[in-house]
Order: structure tokens, then C-alpha cells, then sequence
């Protein structure tokens, strides 16, 4: 299905200019939605950088965006009612590895946490081909090592942020554990019989309850996946 997102950058990111704040983004956006333009998302542009480095590339970059006044902005993005998409994510400020590693947690964290955020997209993973390859945004160098920034990522994304469990069913054949939004792989074994079956993690339409539903058909036994709580990033397995 195909989506319109209003895509921009903003200030408290984008640093050194004026203009456009978050609120100046919110405000155009309520201004289009009410001309009658059908806004699906917002897309805020993620080059976390002063803006002056992309006009010239030896302007000083050892500053960063401030997270706290950087989460104030995703709030008033927010309050467009809209989902927030970040686009052209990378992370270009500091220039210090260790810096730009821990500035790059803080900001995927304060994403996965936002109620709002709905999507990143990242700009060049591989520095070798990423446009302003000059400030080495990759999370692979040109010589395909791994960044620290992208050490940090790919820890959250594949590590902390994934669900990896091994569980004995009770006598009633179920089991309750906690996952995050996306797609699972379920194995079960029943009298020396493994099976699988695929299936995803979503939101449901009365946010914030979810609903997770079968992808493929298990053989021969039954797989369900059902919602009993209201955490943001919970929901409980059953499998029969």
C-alpha cells in the first residue's frame, strides 16, 4: 500500500539554521492535512549534523544534537497526529568513534521508545557508497569493517531488541513470554517431531493492545498467538 509522508528536516537535528523548527514542521503539516492533502506519515529527516558541514566538509563537527531538547522536538512532532517516520538516518557528529557510538544508542533508544516513531531508515550503510562518504556515516568502513557507531546499532537491532527464547511447554501445551514487534520463527517438538510455523507481532487497531497473527498454516498441530497485556512491547505466545 502505498503511503505519502511529508518529508523534511528540522533544526534541533539539522543545527545552524533558523528554520524549519518541529513546530514549524507540525504546523505545515496540519495546514496541508486540513487543505485536504491526504498525509499518511511524517518524514523527518535524520542527518545528525551541523548543517554547514554538508556545504563544507572541513566545518567543524565535534558538537552533537542535544538528545533531551531533541525529544522534546519528536513530541511536538507528534502532536500532528501522525506517525513519524525518520528518514536519511545517519550519524555524522562527533567525530570522536566513541562519541558517535554512544550518540547513535541514545538516539535508537529514544526511537524505540517513542510511541510515535514508526520507521528508520538509514542513509548508506556502507560508507564506500554513502552519499558524504567524507564523514565516514557508514556503518561499514570503505574497507567493509565494521564502525563503532555501527557495532552500537547492529547490538540493539540484533541483540538486545530481538527476542531469542527456548521453552518447555506446560501440560496444557502453552507457554507465556514477552516479544517485541515483528516477525517470529516458532520450532516445537511433539513426540520427537519438530514443526515450524511463522507468524507476526503487530499493532492492533486499538492501539496500544496488539493482536499477532498466523502467517503460514503449522502441520499438523495448532499455532496461536494471542494478546494479554497492554505493555508497548509485550505480548503473550500460546501454542497448542
Amino acid at each position: 500500500m502505498w503511503e505519502l509522508v511529508f518529508n523534511e528536516w528540522i533544526v534541533e537535528v539539522f543545527t545552524g539554521f533558523n528554520a524549519p523548527t518541529a513546530a514549524d514542521m507540525r504546523d505545515r503539516v496540519l495546514q496541508l492535512i486540513a487543505a485536504g492533502v491526504p498525509i499518511d506519515a511524517i518524514g523527518q529527516q535524520g542527518h545528525f549534523a551541523p548543517t554547514l558541514a554538508f556545504a563544507d566538509p572541513t566545518f567543524e563537527i565535534v558538537g552533537r544534537t542535544n538528545i533531551a531538547e531533541y525529544a522534546d522536538a519528536l513530541d511536538i512532532l507528534a502532536e500532528a497526529g501522525l506517525p513519524i517516520h525518520l528518514t536519511e538516518t545517519n550519524f555524522i557528529a562527533p567525530v570522536e568513534p566513541e562519541l558517535r557510538a554512544a550518540q547513535a544508542e541514545a538516539l535508537m533508544r529514544l526511537w524505540w521508545g517513542h510511541p510515535a516513531v514508526e520507521m528508520i531508515v538509514f542513509w548508506g550503510p556502507w560508507n564506500k557508497v554513502a552519499g558524504r562518504d567524507e564523514f565516514n556515516v557508514g556503518f561499514w568502513d570503505n574497507d567493509r569493517a565494521i564502525t563503532r557507531h555501527g557495532e552500537a546499532v547492529f547490538s540493539l537491532l540484533n541483540d538486545r531488541w530481538r527476542t531469542n527464547l527456548t521453552v518447555t511447554a506446560g501440560a496444557d501445551g502453552r507457554f507465556f513470554d514477552t516479544g517485541v514487534f515483528g516477525d517470529y520463527v516458532a520450532y516445537w517438538t511433539v513426540d520427537g517431531i519438530t514443526y515450524n510455523a511463522t507468524f507476526t507481532v503487530a499493532k492492533s487497531e486499538d492501539y496500544p493492545a496488539w493482536h499477532c497473527r498466523r502467517r503460514t498454516p503449522p502441520r499438523p498441530d495448532k499455532f496461536g498467538v494471542r494478546v494479554k497485556t497492554q505493555n508497548l512491547k509485550a505480548c503473550i505466545a500460546q501454542m497448542q
